[in-house]
């Protein structure tokens, strides 16, 4: 290390805060970036890849390093080992000795260039900024980090929120998750959860960081379901067209179908539904709608022996294909070339878009059914709970069957599969109400009891949804199997069906008096207010109802 490093360094942050020159501020940043000490074969450096691969995005990493080394035609094979030991060395020298100075005089020249309006300046400071705070929790605590939270924390917090790059969302959870490994820094971070707490909730589909940080954020609480609270937004009255025996949702639009075969396309303003499409295309009830989300495509099953493809426009939707399946439709899911349903007699009916069908488990009396990854779950009136291998054929069986308590049967009355869980819900004649079973093994790992009869079921990544007779609908954590709340529909009807957003922020129930209720579900840290989220709402999302005979 030079004897000038002292004065190097000061000379960098100089430059760096030199406003009058954009341009000597641009380089100042780059080459705090490049002191990182990783380049490609041409050259430019490899700082922002590998914060993106210790924040768990390696895929830009893995398609930039395959590039360079397709480039390397040297045939020389060196020691990754021995030059990876070095270049971290190296990195953690310069880390210290850029952040140790002057007891981070160089974290408020970062402060001041990353809310610069030069966009050049501004992501060159974010991406050095993040890699000395990262590298601050690799090396040895040198009581710079709480410095380095009084300048930056606030401006990672903005980016985190404000960023529509999924890479830049992840390099600052890389820095927040390096402020919490102080006490202080967890507790100044924690003030800012209504802040994140919805970010971290997308991110975490894609990002395991993101789910760590929601782990330790929510550690006192033992769960994040906690921090949840549901309003309901609207209600309609659609008692005319019969119960809503069924709902789907697909980005900004709500579908549902009721008893006496209607479609209804609904757009709201202010506090009201507007209609703004009708279609009886159907002669019977719309028991069931499922959607293939890569498709764009609606598909509905009716009494009336047939099922409709429909195409999802901006507004209205249209019928494009209309399929003869010989046989009344309950229950229908769907695969690209398939579609699996509950016909009126026994067992459950495969039928393939080509008009081939053929019939499973002809023994059985199945209740309601779940598709996942080409296994079909079944769960039966005699109680028993089946998957079937559409591909091999094979049939497991997950939970025997009962004989009649009384001549009363005791059917699976609602399944769902969710993140390789299994679960069903039928009458507490053991104690438990809704059972949860192991995809791999079909082993039951827990189990909710409740006095309610639950009739359809949701699940979230974090809660449980039981619709229930008597217009209820208990939300249950997932993790601790304990009630959180229940809402209510305001009449003494059946929860038939219920429907999640892709973001699991809007829960759609649906009832047998014809009623449709729209339910926020936010975090109890969040910053919006319902009445807000509720204008929001109304007046972006297209509703659309099916109505059934």
């Amino acid at each position: 290390m030079s004897i000038y490093r002292e004065e190097a360094v000061d000379a960098i942050i100089s430059c760096l805060r030199n406003s009058e020159s954009p341009a000597v501020q641009i380089a100042a940043a780059e080459t705090i970036v490049a002191l990182q000490g990783r380049f490609t074969a041409s050259g430019k450096p490899l700082t922002r890849p590998f914060l993106l691969k210790h924040a768990g995005l390696e895929r830009s990493y893995r398609l930039l390093m395959r590039k360079e080394q397709l480039s390397n035609i040297s045939g020389e094979l060196k020691d990754v080992s021995e030059e990876e030991r070095a270049a971290d060395a190296w990195e953690r020298k310069m880390a210290f000795v850029l952040a140790s100075h002057e007891f981070g005089l160089l974290f408020e020249a970062f402060s001041e260039g990353i809310k610069s309006r030069h966009a050049e300046l501004s992501s060159a400071c974010f991406v050095a900024a993040t890699w000395l705070i990262y590298m601050l929790g690799v090396l040895p605590d040198t009581g710079i980090r709480g410095a380095a939270r009084v300048c930056l924390l606030s401006r990672f917090i903005s980016i985190f929120k404000s960023a529509k790059d999924i890479e830049d969302k992840s390099l600052s959870l890389l820095a927040l998750k390096s402020f919490m490994q102080d006490p202080e820094g967890l507790q100044d971070l924690s003030s800012y959860m209504k802040d994140i707490w919805k970010g971290l909730r997308e991110l975490k589909r894609c990002s395991p960081l993101a789910i760590e940080i929601l782990k330790v954020l929510c550690e006192g609480q033992g769960s994040s379901a906690d921090l949840w609270n549901h309003k309901e937004l609207l209600q309609v009255d659609s008692s005319e067209n019969g119960e809503v025996l069924s709902i789907a949702c697909f980005k900004d639009k709500i579908f549902s179908g009721h008893s006496d075969g209607t479609i209804k396309v609904w757009n709201g303003r202010g506090n009201i539904l507007h209609l703004i499409q009708e279609i009886r295309e159907h002669t019977k009830a719309v028991t069931s709608l499922s959607i293939l989300q890569s498709g764009e495509r609606l598909y509905s099953g009716s009494l009336d022996k047939t099922a409709r493809v429909w195409s999802i426009g901006n507004e209205v939707i249209h019928c494009i294909q209309v399929h003869d399946m010989k046989d009344q439709v309950h229950n229908l899911v769907v695969a690209n070339s398939i579609s699996c349903f509950i016909p009126q007699g026994a067992g459950v009916k495969v039928h393939f878009w080509n008009g081939q069908s053929k019939v499973l488990s002809p023994n059985k009396y199945i209740k309601c059914l779940a598709l996942v990854h080409g296994r079909l779950y079944c769960g039966c009136h005699d109680s028993s709970i089946q998957e079937l291998d559409l591909a091999s054929g094979t049939l497991s069986t997950i939970q025997s069957g009962t004989r009649k308590l009384l001549g009363k049967a005791n059917p699976v009355q609602a399944l769902q599969v969710h993140d390789r869980l299994i679960y069903s819900a039928s009458s507490s004649l053991d104690g438990a109400t809704v059972k949860i079973w192991s995809c791999s093994n079909y082993s039951m790992i827990g189990s909710i009891t409740t006095t309610s009869e639950v009739r359809s079921m949701a699940i979230s990544s974090e809660l449980i949804y039981l619709g229930c007779k008597g217009g209820t609908v208990e939300v249950w954590d997932q993790k601790k199997h304990t009630k959180i709340e229940t809402l209510q529909t305001g009449t003494n009807c059946k929860v038939i069906t219920m429907a999640l957003d892709v973001n699991e922020e809007v829960l759609v129930i649906g009832t047998s008096d014809g009623r449709i209720q729209v339910n926020c579900c936010l975090s109890s840290k969040s910053p919006i207010n319902c009445f807000s989220l509720n204008a929001i709402l109304i007046y972006k999302n297209y509703v659309f109802y099916r109505h059934g005979s």
